[in-house]
């Protein structure tokens, strides 16, 4: 290999997908019963019948036993449908409908839900516009983003733009500026600077310990940290959105959610192109949606959260056919028909939203509509088209490319030949689209590959980097997840600080290293940019009337470390006040 090999410890394999049969303890969760039974790789199995209101079926957690459960149709049905008519609003608004005539579903009609793909909804094209407009300089185009995310308002988008006269810079940014504009939006003009959704929380404990300052003020400066830690540059080498998403949670405040959020938007750059790869986290609509399918006992973690949306994934062809609609898509803008991982996430926050409207308002809505009537046979052949495949196979080319320069020629040929099959069977005549015959090729392409990478050493695997840490930084042993050279994300596994340690000290070292840089970096940030209110005029001189005052509220940290949260206290604070003649 070009580069030495960094190893976890000897011997290790990576750890095989075994199919469990699974019982429920007392408090719902679920307990393994039968080991013994497995299955080399297992597919989600389901149990029903077309007339029943639940079945039984599968879901496979990513580095965990497969776990099986009961699904409510009820809810699924009503998913589907829902996600089918809102759709079907978009097109019908596209063709110039009214507005009043979109739906005949009094909920739809009457309250406000997103669209099914989130590129479609007006958030996601303001965004664009965002990163369009202005320095397409890879850093500026980052700064934009966190800037916009920071507050995720477009009116104080816009009062940046209006007053500095130009599209906001990181090369021009000064702090001191940008205070007095959003003090002026906040305690003058008595307006909303933050929006009441996906913005990044104030990180006011970070930056309050030594000088108390508003919401605002902490925005800025953790907005100033992510620019000069070089998260811009950290995210230039993640090729997978959930190592981009891994990298962006090293930064305090910023969970899995508001993760996905930044960098789907920071996917519309010209200098990103993360892979998804059924890749998304769930917030908190999607997450409640999917405890009503699959219950609260099943849906408890990350993990299962994710299984969840995999499972609407893979499942969403026979649950289109059994309703009769053909799958959302919009061919203009590229949206092909099917729904991403992506968009499973996204319109399920919006049904969920759609299911509290109309049980608080009691308005008339898809859940009403009894269940579809269908041939069991028929809707579960159903398979799903070709395109589902081409990132899977992507993944497995680029992983040939990796590797190339490694192999012999005569392995460069027949993995050559392999990848070309692979392409024809994605792209060619319809024998050739067969599902199954697609996942033999890809598998025999991924054989290669990892016959190429593996030790002399039979059972040997070679660590490429870490991608991601389970928990807080000072856990003892801490869990990281490792990426095996010549394998895919899916592929990744949780592996123990300690035998990182003996096997892969270098890569471990790296990951640290970059924490403690993000860490120093927000404490630098803090220390040397002190809060210092801005002075408010009054006119007509003399003391400032007691109900000019404007007041806001701090959170001060007694403990040293600021990654723990130990103590604190709230105090109110007043604004200086310059009185002007």
């Amino acid at each position: 290999m070009g580069t030495p090999k960094r190893k976890a410890q000897s011997g290790r394999p990576l750890p095989s997908k075994k199919l469990h049969s699974y019982a429920k303890t007392s408090n719902g969760a679920p307990t393994i019963i039968n080991a013994a039974a497995s299955s080399p790789s297992p597919e989600p199995s389901v149990t029903a019948d077309a007339t029943s209101a639940v079945e039984q079926s599968t879901l496979l957690p990513h580095c965990l036993p497969p776990v099986e459960t009961t699904v409510a149709l009820h809810w699924v049905y009503l998913f589907y449908r829902f996600c089918a008519e809102r759709h079907q609003m978009w097109e019908k608004r596209e063709a110039g409908v009214p507005r009043d005539e979109l739906s005949t579903d009094e909920t739809m009609q009457k309250t406000f839900v997103g669209n099914v793909f989130r590129e479609l909804d007006a958030g996601s094209k303001k965004m664009q516009g965002i990163i369009d407009t202005g320095d397409q300089s890879h850093e500026e185009i980052c700064f934009r983003v966190f800037l916009y995310c920071g507050f995720y308002k477009n009116t104080t988008w816009d009062a940046f733009v209006e007053t500095l006269g130009e599209v906001p810079s990181w090369k021009s940014f000064n702090l001191e500026r940008y205070e007095r504009i959003l003090h002026d939006i906040s305690f003058v003009r008595r307006e909303k600077i933050y929006t009441g959704g996906f913005q990044i929380v104030p990180p006011t404990v970070y930056f309050g310990r030594e000088h108390p300052l508003p919401h605002y003020a902490a925005s800025l400066r953790f907005i100033m940290s992510l620019m000069e830690m070089g998260m811009p540059s950290r995210l230039l080498e993640c090729r997978y959105a959930t190592d981009a998403s891994a990298i962006l949670q090293t930064a305090p405040t910023l969970g899995g959610f508001l993760s996905l959020n930044l960098l789907t938007y920071l996917n519309g750059s010209p200098h990103l192109d993360f892979e998804y790869r059924n890749f998304a986290s769930c917030g908190p609509g999607s997450r409640l949606y999917l405890q009503r399918i699959f219950g609260k006992s099943t849906i408890n973690s990350i993990a299962m959260e994710e299984a969840g949306l995999r499972w609407l994934y893979d499942h969403q062809w026979r649950f289109w056919e059994r309703i009769g609609q053909d799958p959302p898509h919009a061919w203009t803008l590229g949206l092909r028909p099917g729904m991403r991982v992506l968009d499973f996430e996204n319109a399920l926050c919006w049904c969920h939203r759609y299911v509290n409207d109309f049980q608080r308002k009691d308005y008339r809505n898809l859940g009403q509509i009894p269940l579809p009537d269908f041939d069991l046979n028929l809707t579960d052949n159903a398979s799903p088209p070709a395109w589902c495949d081409e990132e899977r196979y992507a993944g497995v080319r680029s992983t040939v490319t990796a590797v190339k320069t490694d192999c012999t020629e005569k392995e460069e040929n027949e993995l050559k030949s392999v990848t070309g099959d692979a392409k024809e069977g994605v792209n060619g005549d319809a024998e050739s689209k067969n599902v199954d015959v697609q996942e033999n090729i890809i598998s025999d392409a991924q054989e290669i590959v990892k016959d190429d990478l593996q030790d002399d050493n039979e059972g040997v695997y070679e660590v490429e980097k870490i991608v991601g840490r389970k928990g807080n930084r000072t856990d003892r042993d801490g869990l990281f997840r490792v990426r095996w050279r010549g394998y895919l994300p899916e592929d990744d596994t949780w592996e123990r600080e300690s035998s990182l340690q003996e096997g892969a000290k270098e890569v471990l070292n790296e990951w640290l290293e970059w924490e403690s840089k993000v860490w120093a970096t927000i404490e630098r940030v803090a220390k040397e940019n002190p809060y210092r209110a801005p002075a408010v005029k009054v006119q007509g001189g003399g003391e400032a009337a007691p109900n000019r005052l404007r007041l806001f509220k701090r959170t001060v940290v007694s403990n040293d470390d600021v990654s723990r949260h130990k103590s604190r206290r709230t105090e109110t604070l007043p604004l200086k006040v310059e009185t002007v003649a």
